[in-house]
């Protein structure tokens, strides 16, 4: 099954919830056999998941690193997650490293309340730096894959590569760089996820250009997630899907 993941970041409102969940709603027929996911921000995850249809699932966009509930003024922990109706979170995303000067420690701790509370994960890795070497590049995404190697997983786990120089820029790796960095996930840890997917400035011509890459499950997808080009890049998906 082919994937597809919007993460709305900070952006929207309920009547983007509403125009959205309208669209796909109205197409869930032909796109049944891509996984969608809509990340949103914490004041949506209630109206996201009464607005989309059931087979739609819907995530919130990072968890508490430091407990799963307690005096953490700001936070937001697996139970007010789930009391939503949301089982999925996204976690490790560079933004987070960048505003919020999120660690890697506390990316791992995030995987660890995420994980021993059942919720399906969608971990983002990838390096900062365009002209990095090969090397650098499999340095850091090892780091951050090693958790998944050593934990034991009774949820979802999908692995998103989005090199950080790629995200809103418009500039997209070609795909056989982006084909050598899944063949190194899918090394390290493709017998204990879900699938691996592609993120970084996702829109539905760039994606035409990537279906062929092995291995890769499908997208996660940023500014065009909040347009209708979100519903055009799942059914892109779908038709693949299909001619398979």
């Amino acid at each position: 099954m082919r994937i597809c993941i919007g993460n709305w970041k900070m952006n929207g409102d309920k009547e983007t919830v509403h125009k959205i969940s309208q669209v796909l709603n109205n197409i869930q027929g032909s796109i049944s056999t891509v996984k969608v996911v809509v990340c949103v921000p914490y004041t949506l995850l209630y109206e996201a998941r009464r607005e989309f249809n059931s087979v739609f699932e819907i995530g919130a966009q990072c968890i508490c690193p430091y407990a799963e509930k307690g005096s953490y003024t700001g936070g937001i922990g697996p139970y007010q997650i789930k009391d939503a109706g949301v089982n999925t979170v996204l976690i490790g995303h560079s933004e987070r490293e960048k505003y919020f000067h999120e660690t890697e420690e506390e990316i791992r701790d995030q995987l660890k309340i995420a994980i021993k509370n059942g919720l399906n994960i969608i971990l983002c890795v990838g390096e900062y730096e365009k002209d990095g070497s090969t090397e650098e590049t499999s340095r850091i995404i090892r780091n951050r894959l090693d958790i998944i190697k050593t934990l034991e997983i009774n949820s979802s786990v999908i692995i998103a590569y989005e090199p950080v120089w790629a995200i809103g820029t418009g500039d997209v790796p070609s795909a056989e760089r982006i084909q050598s960095t899944v063949n190194i996930i899918h090394d390290e840890v493709g017998n204990r996820i879900e699938g691996i997917l592609y993120g970084g400035s996702v829109t539905k011509d760039s994606v035409q250009n990537l279906l062929s890459i092995k291995n890769l499950s499908g997208f996660l997808v940023g500014n065009a997630s909040l347009s209708e080009e979100f519903a055009s890049i799942c059914e892109i998906l779908s038709k693949n899907e299909q001619s398979e």
